[in-house]
């Protein structure tokens, strides 16, 4: 079997993570791409699980040494997909899931032949508002940034390879959408 890279990408608050995370117990299988990222790392995350952290300086240092695939500056933080994880990946020869932002699933369309990249919208922009002030992660500043961020990227929908509404109280029919396309895609 060929290895098949899918991307899950969409606003900030939209979801991703919560259709990542039931979407893996469907598909055991699935492999994640560990993305890098100079982000703090948050209450339940450890090293490597969702992200690979390091320093600012380390990540800098990364980029003079050309070990990124991409790599993106996202509201403070960097974040990017290391050219040894993509090449991880690729040796297990199983579908493999990227959970990226927007200017990193648009980098990698352009440096991965094949790849196919999932878009999770809102239902509407002002259930995405609720949900992203609703988390409370962030300061109120940046809340009110990924909000205006959001506006632009819903404009953009028609670039993706496929757009799954995620509804509010209806995350197992968006991740069974989700699924279904993933598993179409991998069948071919």
């Amino acid at each position: 079997m060929k290895t098949n890279f899918f991307v899950i990408t969409g606003p900030s608050g939209v979801g991703k993570d919560s259709v990542i995370t039931s979407l893996k117990k469907k598909m055991p299988q699935l492999v994640s791409v560990i993305t890098t990222t100079t982000r703090e790392m948050r209450e339940g995350e450890t090293q490597g699980n969702p992200y690979k952290f390091i320093s600012r300086e380390e990540f800098e240092s990364k980029i003079k040494k050309n070990d990124f695939l991409e790599w993106a500056n996202v509201y403070g933080n960097l974040y990017g997909s290391e050219f040894t994880e993509i090449e991880r990946v690729k040796a297990l020869e199983m579908p493999a899931l990227f959970k990226i932002d927007i200017q990193g699933a648009r980098a990698l369309k352009k440096n991965i032949d094949g790849i196919f990249v999932i878009f999770i919208a809102p239902q509407d922009q002002e259930t995405l508002a609720r949900w992203v002030y609703g988390r409370g992660k962030d300061p109120l500043i940046d809340m009110a940034r990924r909000i205006e961020t959001a506006k632009h990227e819903l404009a953009d929908i028609s670039e993706w390879d496929a757009v799954v509404v995620n509804e509010e109280n209806k995350l197992e029919q968006t991740v069974e959408k989700v699924y279904e396309v993933m598993k179409s895609i991998i069948n071919q």
